[in-house]
């Protein structure tokens, strides 16, 4: 609260005059509250467009990653190919139990029990195949890879997106 005083020769210019000082103090106000809104708005508006673009980037790179590895989704082909060890796992121990039986009953070089050993051989060739190509003994061409850097991706983008949609919220509040 601002108390002014004012003097003058005559009652109704000394009114006048605290009547203008005040219109142009209330004027003065408003242009400094309009001012900074705006530029607490261009503040807000520039904020957003930068999020949007960090957002776009990060998408961009996603897409870019996907398209250089040949793979729309590597969780779901790193979750794929777990599925196929555990099938062959199971497979694998069906074949021994099977393999076991026929040993019972019939010699070790019978046709069948030769056949079976194969199959468990070829299953277990292809179950040390599907885990190389899951976890790798290198850094390079394993899904375990691709995955750290999927992740890194999306989490980046899930931060990008947090960050536009809170800006964006607070642009709506500024206006």
């Amino acid at each position: 609260i601002v108390e002014l005083s004012v003097s003058a020769f005559h009652p109704d210019e000394a009114k006048l005059i605290a009547d203008t000082i005040v219109t142009l103090s209330d004027d003065m106000v408003n242009r400094v509250s309009e001012q900074a809104r705006g530029e607490t708005l261009r503040f807000s508006e520039a904020e957003v467009l930068q999020a949007r673009n960090r957002l776009e980037d990060v998408r961009i790179r996603i897409a870019q990653y996907r398209r250089l590895n040949g793979e729309l989704d590597p969780e779901q082909s790193a979750f794929s190919i777990g599925q196929i060890i555990g099938l062959l796992e199971g497979e694998i121990s069906s074949a021994r139990a099977e393999i076991a039986s026929l040993r019972s009953y019939l010699d070790e070089r019978s046709p069948q029990v030769i056949a079976l050993g194969a199959r468990i051989q070829a299953l277990q060739t292809q179950l040390q195949e599907e885990k190389l190509r899951l976890a790798g003994n290198s850094k390079d061409d394993t899904y375990a890879t691709l995955l750290d850097e999927y992740e890194r991706l999306r989490m980046e983008e899930q931060f990008a997106f947090s960050s536009y949609s809170s800006l964006q919220a607070a642009n709506e509040l500024a206006r």
